[in-house]
């Protein structure tokens, strides 16, 4: 049995698109992804991969990555602080940065300049794995072209929603999965 997956995400003019076969073996193995790369339309080259695929119980999944931007323009990913790590059916995910009035604003943000690249490792804790023996991991990520007035915390009688108004603004995201690791 062979299925194909196409993941869309698009926002304010980026569209990425990521297709992935997954298919079975005559044991009915799903095909293990080790890494993943990817470009948006405007020009951010992205690759995930697992420091190990299998991991031991008990022990962190580590996910690293490598973002590269291909423009003349320097760009800020936006980071939640801490990072969002959802749990659903088997499936990990590192949640896309998102504005909600109802959140407290708490973002990092990691400057690219043009045409460099940062990288860096996401760890993923041994209580948020329990349970499954395989487990498909997916990394959101988001990204400004502009932090005037955003790398800050809100002043004492600011009200937050203002400040997340102006980041939802500028803010692009998107997502790439899936990722494999099997926990030994």
């Amino acid at each position: 049995m062979k299925m194909s997956r196409l993941i869309i995400v698009a926002k304010r003019g980026m569209l990425l698109l990521l297709v992935l076969g997954l298919g079975t073996s005559a044991g009915g193995h799903y095909a293990s992804v080790k890494s993943i790369e990817a470009e948006t339309a405007d020009g951010l080259l992205v690759r995930l991969w697992l420091a190990k695929q299998a991991v031991i119980d008990g022990h962190p999944i580590l996910v690293n990555y490598k973002v590269q931007n291909k423009t003349a323009r320097t760009i800020y990913l936006v980071w939640d602080k801490p990072p969002d790590i959802a749990v659903d059916r088997g499936t990990i995910k590192f949640s896309v940065p998102y504005t909600d009035n109802h959140k407290e604003y708490n973002y990092s943000f990691v400057e690219v300049s043009p045409h460099k690249w940062v990288s860096g490792e996401l760890e993923i804790p041994p209580s948020k794995y329990q349970g499954m023996t395989m487990w498909h991991i997916q990394v959101g990520f988001g990204y400004v072209r502009n932090i005037k007035g955003l790398n800050r915390r809100p002043l004492l009688d600011e009200d937050p929603a203002e400040l997340m108004g102006l980041l939802n603004s500028r803010l692009h995201t998107f997502a790439l999965g899936y990722l494999t690791v099997e926990i030994d």
